[in-house]
């Protein structure tokens, strides 16, 4: 399954599809770019392990393709290390925009 067909099916599915680690890809942009063609609608921009300039580099990213800078952990369980679940520092508009989407999409949706 490509990326592209893993959108579709989340959009299908009613789900809310995000791009996480987007500086693993040669090419954020391009990606970014193909993956909003598909539904696409946010990227994992507040991370631990991106600098502040990565951070920011990210959120102009999802600016000038209208997505939604969302956050993420990456917590496995595995690493008393990690970010827990719901640990990482994002700005409430982004949780915001992500729940009225939802709700948009669903509006039976119970958030």
């Amino acid at each position: 399954m490509t990326p592209a067909e893993s959108v579709e099916l989340i959009v299908k599915a009613q789900g809310l599809p995000v791009l996480a680690h987007p500086l693993t890809f040669n090419d954020p942009e391009a990606i970014t770019i193909e993956l909003k063609a598909a539904g696409l609608v946010g990227i994992e921009a507040y991370y631990d392990g991106y600098t502040p300039e990565e951070i920011n580099r990210l959120v102009g990213l999802a600016d000038r393709h209208n997505l939604i800078a969302t956050g993420g952990s990456d917590y496995h369980g595995l690493d008393p290390t990690e970010t827990a679940i719901g640990g990482a520092d994002l700005p409430i508009e982004s949780v915001e925009r992500l729940i009225a989407l939802a709700k948009q999409r669903n509006p039976n949706l119970k958030l």
